[in-house]
């Protein structure tokens, strides 16, 4: 039994979050799975969490990482195969901006799209009137404005996003393992009751997801 160092970068619920959240119920499956103890330690900044994953003080990162065209990762780390595939969402306050269903209802609005560290400033800007729209991925902007009035999210899959675990760079054998034990994770229906739980994501196939 060996010890399975993570990173979890957050808040950035439903994926890391005060009560947990998908990726820490995911990498304690992984943990177990392979056999191994899980230690984890929460983060801010997912920047410097890559930056600990290449000098060895992680052996893996999480948080709603989107590693899409390799976006979100440098060289100094690889990802696993993604454990969910969603999409950017669009919110507006459909009190104010009823006729407001997609994209091409923006002409003329003011419209946010921040990285992870603004996105609670964005949202109560959107509540204020400060800005008109906001796009951000799905499922986390679906958490964000829940408790929001008349905030809500009116269109989805406006992007492909892809959502994995990292790896450092030269951490192969790990990387082998973890894949092994993902796939059994995945068959074995872990992964999608997990997604189930924290997504509303009933999707094997995950491609069916963005939508």
């Amino acid at each position: 039994m060996g010890t399975l160092r993570a990173g979890l970068a957050g808040p950035y619920p439903p994926f890391t979050s005060d009560d947990g959240g998908l990726d820490a119920e995911l990498i304690v499956a992984l943990g177990e799975r392979l056999g191994d103890d899980v230690v984890i330690e929460t983060l801010d900044d997912v920047a410097d969490g890559l930056a600990r994953l290449r000098t060895g003080d992680y052996d893996v990162l999480l948080g709603g990482l989107t590693v899409t065209g390799g976006a979100g990762l440098d060289g100094a780390a690889m990802s696993l195969p993604p454990y969910v595939i969603t999409g950017n969402g669009l919110a507006v306050n459909t009190r104010r901006l009823p006729h407001v269903h997609a994209v091409a209802d923006l002409d003329g609005l003011t419209v946010r799209s921040d990285d992870r560290a603004g996105l609670e400033a964005a949202v109560a800007d959107l509540e204020s009137g400060a800005c008109d729209a906001l796009i951000a991925p799905a499922p986390v902007l679906v958490r964000l404005v829940r408790d929001v009035p008349d905030v809500e999210v009116v269109a989805r899959g406006l992007s492909v996003e892809e959502i994995a675990v990292a790896v450092a760079a030269e951490n192969t054998a790990l990387m082998a393992r973890l894949q092994v034990a993902q796939a059994e994770l995945e068959e074995d229906g872990t992964l999608q009751k997990l997604r189930r739980k924290w997504l509303g994501n009933p999707y094997v196939d995950q491609a069916s997801a963005v939508r």
